[in-house]
């Protein structure tokens, strides 16, 4: 029976890959949508099509009756194969995290998100849900007020991230549902070029060498940037050091308080092992060991 609950769920997944076509939003609403809505996750010039997951659906016959049906899904942990990954660069400040602008065939009433570590990702077994964490997910509306249009931002981080994103249609009076997606980011451990992170090239022996992801040693260990920031009031203003040496921006740090990306930013230790935050441009950035990372 297992085995067989598995092999509809998979079915389902390669389903939901077949329907991820991109489209465009209309500003005419269809009265009726019997098929549900796509996503597709724009970031920069890349972009990926959301996995249909588990999903629910409704819509009006025109004669008083109407359709509904139920899907299930594998879990996104377990559908790595059947996602196309999106590589996303670094933000041109490492303390402000990377923008994606969620496109959706038809515009949703709510969005939400969350997000695991790609090291979460399993082939066999149950995954593991317990080490998610939320997503920012926030809307611009037109200056018109025109519905149709509504867009709708996630903040992702710089790193390789599992996201499921979870829409909500219920203001429209002839179809409706909960529909969730799925897909993952590749980011590359390099910069890339000055004209889109702000980063410049360094030239060596006629061979060029990009800069690093921003990196400090505290302690002997190496903390690198994860693009998240932390918005909590802080208290105390104190710092438990400061960075005072930096290396090039191709290079990784070799001594205590020595960044590559530069100095006199304080820094203060967190209740969290492996983890730090560093004061820049009136943020409090978060750095973080390689396996505190994962």
């Amino acid at each position: 029976m297992k085995k067989r609950l598995c092999a509809i769920l998979a079915v389902l997944c390669l389903a939901a890959l077949a329907g991820c076509g991109s489209e465009t939003v209309e500003s005419n609403v269809p009265e009726v949508l019997k098929t549900v809505p796509t996503l597709t996750v724009h970031c920069g010039e890349n972009s990926t099509e959301g996995l249909r997951g588990t999903h629910e659906w409704w819509y009006a016959n025109g004669d008083g009756t109407q359709t509904s049906f139920i899907a299930d899904s594998l879990h996104p942990l377990q559908c790595k194969d059947y996602m196309t990954p999106l590589t996303i660069l670094p933000s041109t400040q490492s303390s402000q995290p990377i923008t994606a602008r969620l496109e959706f065939s038809v515009v949703p009433d709510k969005v939400s998100a969350r997000s695991w570590s790609v090291d979460a990702f399993c082939s066999e077994g149950e995954p593991v849900d317990d080490g998610h964490y939320e997503v920012l997910v926030y809307i611009l509306e037109p200056e018109g007020g025109t519905e149709d249009v509504r867009q709708f931002f996630m903040e992702l981080p710089y790193g390789d991230y599992v996201y499921e994103v979870t829409a909500v249609w219920e203001s429209y009076e002839h179809f409706g549902g909960e529909v969730s997606y799925s897909f993952y980011t590749e980011a590359p451990m390099l910069r890339c070029t000055e004209d889109l992170c702000g980063y410049p090239l360094v030239e060596e022996m006629g061979e060029e060498m990009w800069d690093l992801i921003p990196m400090v040693m505290v302690d002997g260990e190496l903390y690198l940037d994860t693009g998240r920031v932390n918005t909590e009031i802080r208290k105390c203003g104190m710092f438990d050091g400061e960075i005072t040496s930096m290396v090039d921006g191709s290079e990784r740090p070799a001594v205590d308080d020595q960044s590559n990306f530069g100095t006199g930013y304080g820094y203060q230790y967190t209740p969290t092992e492996g983890v730090i935050e560093i004061y820049i441009n009136e943020k409090w950035c978060i750095f973080a060991t390689e396996d505190a990372r994962q």
